[in-house]
């Protein structure tokens, strides 16, 4: 977690960035085959009207999700009780950055064929350091 995902400048709403990332983590699907085909497609009815997202709970996950889904097939959390709810089936598809995926529980059940991960990327996290460009000395931040 970083200022640059919490802070937001006010008349844009865009998030400040300070200095220039150096590291993005791919933001995918993984879940239930048939279910990552309905949320890559965005298809909410027939044979996906069982659709059940769990994503991260962060201001851009949220803001991005919500711009693909109605607020009823959503739910956040943390990774780890996401992680559960794909487990015990209350969401059939989990969206997180592949940084948290990888190395979590969910590996197994991805080298098993349990669960698949989506080719498409919802979207990139720039993860980085929180710096200035310019100033070297400058020791506010």
């Amino acid at each position: 977690w970083t200022v640059e995902k919490a802070m937001r400048e006010p008349t844009t709403g865009s998030a400040f960035i300070f200095g220039y990332p150096y590291y993005f983590a791919a933001v995918v699907y993984v879940g239930v085959p048939n279910y990552i085909r309905c949320a890559v497609s965005e298809k909410r009815y027939d044979d996906c009207g069982g659709l059940a997202i769990c994503a991260v709970d962060s201001v851009e996950l949220k803001d991005l999700m919500t711009s693909f889904f109605p607020k009823s097939f959503l739910q956040f959390d943390a990774f780890p009780v996401i992680e559960a709810a794909l487990h015990n089936g209350t969401c059939n598809v989990l969206v997180s950055d592949v940084s948290q995926i990888y190395g979590s529980e969910l590996q197994a059940d991805l080298d098993s064929g349990t669960y698949v991960m989506s080719d498409f990327h919802v979207s990139t996290n720039s993860i980085s350091m929180v710096t200035r460009t310019g100033n070297a000395g400058d020791q506010e931040w």
